[in-house]
């Protein structure tokens, strides 16, 4: 049974904090989370037109509220394949070329089966961008470049946190990530 709106947004939040933040797989977001300024919302994905209104208001409302720092849009179907999502991925990058807004927002992408090219299925990376929903995060350009700026050898954190994936216990990376 999949779990309703209310439910899919709690989840992610959970997530976030239990997850993302414990962990610190992106150093980035304990400031915008701790201030309050980290949006999460919900629409279903089944309806193009719906899907592609909600992305294009969740722009509007971010270009119209400079203290939102950026939203995480949940796709409210969790057994969405990977590869439908990463068409819509590319999809939403695409609306941002369209609608002149690449260079101000970009779209980084989790989903509960995410698959790194390259990297064996096996790997414990995959889960640096693995969700209890499928989200397009939809982040600030400009936050983006200061963040970087200031975060001493940003290249670094990938491996970083694949570091820090493996460092884990079975249970303790089995509770951050359970099995699907």
């Amino acid at each position: 049974m999949i779990e309703g709106k209310e439910s899919c947004v709690a989840a992610v939040e959970k997530w976030v904090e239990s997850c993302v933040l414990k962990l610190n797989l992106c150093p980035f977001a304990h400031k915008p989370m701790r201030e309050g300024r980290v949006r999460f919302a919900s629409v279903s994905s089944r309806d193009a037109e719906v899907l592609w209104q909600r992305f294009r208001d969740e722009l509007a409302l971010l270009d119209s509220s400079p203290e939102i720092s950026n939203t995480l849009l949940i796709l409210e179907e969790r057994d969405l394949d990977l590869f439908d999502y990463l068409d819509l991925v590319a999809e939403a990058e695409q609306c941002l070329e369209d609608w002149e807004l690449d260079g101000v927002y970009q779209v980084a992408s989790f989903h509960p089966q995410y698959l790194f090219a390259g990297e064996p299925s096996t790997s414990r990376s995959h889960a640096t961008n693995r969700s209890p929903w499928p989200i397009f995060h939809i982040l600030r350009e400009a936050e983006i470049t200061e963040a970087l700026r200031l975060y001493k050898e940003p290249e670094s954190i990938p491996e970083r946190n694949k570091k820090t994936l493996e460092s884990l216990s079975t249970e303790a990376f089995e509770s951050f990530f359970p099995r699907s």
